[in-house]
């Protein structure tokens, strides 16, 4: 054997190192991470070894809507927008002298701010009280009847989706055909002509097996992506939530089902694609974050989020606004803050830190109180003050909605509980009828 033939695999050495540490590690990770029953990420522990995760993801109506709709996009985009940009690529390199125009203005839509591209879809679809959206206004004209893209049949929504996807995708396809058609040696076409060869067979016989393995590589980069796609329809899609006046409602689910997000969104610091949102006579949507606070919606978010260099005096006054929360009234409900009345809000305990995200959320004297994560990872001793806290906000009829994973306590004060299950409202009812099946399926690890 030659006494060299290991210096290839020494060059490749570095690009195995870092492929099995980052790629090939990390999948067989996951693999044994699917096998764990009852895996528990903070303890790092689990209950057993077996199939019932595979079990229950097969069985789960969410994965399996979820599947479909993938298919279904990967059926109709890939081999429409791997067509569409195969003609688009052939007019482009029969006009020579406009061609590199066109090619940057099919190009805009690959390098356009997602942000950008989801406001012309808005334009485009969304029906609200003022218009019904542009593609309507074009049915219309037509004769046509107007029809809900967003919230309306499932065709509609999946129409819209797939046109999303082949918008988004056709540029670099475009871009990748245009540049294989130019390396096409031209002798073969002239050749073609001399011999009076007709224009679709010069396509079938020359063009298309010599731009063959540029198809190959979209098609299945298209196949990939387009199973990677359904990502980009929106997160909230489907959420029922409401709260009257005096009441406490408990938003539950699992981490990662859409709890904060929704939050966010009802304070306009996750911007809703459809749907409304309405506070009293407030169109919440059409609000900036600070005017939905003035509008009469307080927030207490998860993590706190206290003004560090204030003083618990000062962080209480300094959103204050008059009504039935004073400082004596919150220094009443959590006498922790009167006792450190001057103290600096970053030398605060975790726990007296959420009394005083509470208490400063209480001073602008809300007519909906909004609690996300009320008592993570606070001491129980805390926890108690604060569930105490919560207690009498329900006895003074504060109209609340809480997030909480502490059911024993959060279960009593809720007069409503609403459960999400992958950003959708799957169930609604009062805590009596939440029974220990609807626990382990929607709320259990």
């Amino acid at each position: 054997m030659n006494n060299n033939s290991w210096k290839p695999w020494l060059y490749l050495l570095p690009a195995l190192l870092f492929l099995g540490v980052f790629m090939v590690y990390p999948l067989i990770d996951v693999f044994v991470y699917s096998a764990e029953e009852g895996y528990n990420f903070a303890s790092q522990t689990y209950f057993g070894i077996g199939p019932y995760n595979y079990s229950y993801v097969l069985h789960d109506p969410y994965f399996l809507q979820a599947v479909k709709n993938t298919l279904i996009l990967v059926v109709i985009t890939v081999p429409v927008s791997t067509g569409l940009a195969l003609l688009i690529s052939l007019g482009l390199s029969s006009i020579r002298p406009l061609r590199e125009l066109f090619q940057t203005v099919y190009f805009l839509p690959y390098v356009t701010n997602t942000l950008a591209v989801g406001l012309v879809f808005m334009v485009l679809f969304q029906k609200t009280e003022y218009t019904d959206g542009l593609v309507n206004l074009v049915l219309q004209w037509f004769g046509g009847d107007s029809i809900d893209f967003i919230d309306g049949p499932y065709w509609a929504k999946m129409f819209v989706l797939c046109f999303y996807t082949i918008w988004v995708v056709m540029p670099f396809k475009i871009l990748v055909l245009t540049s294989a058609l130019a390396s096409v040696n031209p002798d073969y076409y002239r050749a073609a002509r001399v011999d009076g060869t007709s224009r679709l067979r010069t396509f079938t016989d020359i063009t298309l097996p010599m731009i063959s393995p540029m198809l190959f590589y979209l098609i299945i980069t298209g196949f990939i992506g387009a199973f990677k796609a359904y990502s980009d329809a929106v997160a909230l899609f489907g959420v029922d939530l409401s709260v009257q006046a005096g009441e406490m409602v408990a938003l539950m689910g699992r981490n990662g089902m859409g709890k904060t997000t929704t939050i966010r969104s009802i304070f306009g610091l996750t911007p809703a694609r459809s749907g409304t949102m309405t506070f009293e006579s407030h169109d919440l949507r059409r609000l900036p974050p600070y005017r939905i606070a003035q509008a009469g919606l307080g927030l207490v978010p998860e993590g706190r989020r206290c003004f560090p260099n204030l003083s618990v005096r000062e962080n209480l006054v300094v959103t204050a606004c008059p009504g039935h929360w004073t400082l004596a009234r919150v220094e009443q409900l959590f006498p922790r803050l009167a006792e450190r009345r001057s103290q600096m809000a970053s030398t605060l305990s975790g726990g007296e830190q959420q009394m005083l995200a509470i208490g400063r959320a209480l001073m602008t004297n809300p007519r909906l109180l909004v609690l996300d994560e009320a008592t993570e990872g606070l001491a129980p001793v805390i926890r108690q003050e604060i569930w105490a806290a919560i207690r009498e906000l329900k006895a003074q009829d504060q109209a609340t909605l809480i997030v909480d994973k502490t059911l024993s306590e959060l279960l009593p004060v809720a007069d409503r509980c609403v459960i999400l299950e992958k950003g959708r409202t799957v169930w609604t009812g009062e805590p009596d009828a939440l029974d220990d099946s609807l626990r382990d399926r929607y709320l259990g690890i």
